[in-house]
């Protein structure tokens, strides 16, 4: 009898405790004017591993064309790991990237889902093939 009471008193204020969890709700606070990006891109030699994000193009397509696109132009003093396209755009996307002295490279099928404030950023690292 003492051992089911004491189950009993240890799950009860547990589950009211789990309960009420599921039951509050925060309000979602969107630090504006950030927005997020739909898709963070690296672009990388897939020989070397070297970084070749500067000198490259980017193009984010949905199937109704073109979402976003951006060239990243080398800075001097500067080193650009990566890129950001689409910001709070959300859905199936491709990817296309072009740097001179490389093969084009494209991937398909990039989800990216919505969240309160905008898009949950997708990271993606594009292995560039050297040209022939």
């Amino acid at each position: 009898m003492r051992k089911r009471l004491f189950a009993a008193m240890c799950a009860g204020p547990a589950a009211l405790a789990l309960g009420a969890c599921e039951r509050v709700t925060e309000p979602v606070v969107c630090s504006l004017p950030f927005i997020p990006p739909s898709v963070n891109v690296a672009v990388q030699d897939s020989v070397t591993g070297a970084n070749v994000t500067p000198g490259s193009t980017l193009v984010l397509r949905s199937a109704s064309g073109v979402v976003d696109s951006v060239s990243i132009d080398p800075q001097p003093g500067y080193v650009i790991v990566s890129a950001s396209l689409g910001y709070s755009a959300v859905g199936t996307f491709s990817l296309t990237v072009r740097h001179a002295g490389y093969q084009e490279w494209t991937k398909s099928g990039i989800e990216v889902e919505g969240e309160p404030c905008g898009a949950r950023t997708v990271s993606v690292t594009a292995h560039l093939r050297p040209a022939p």
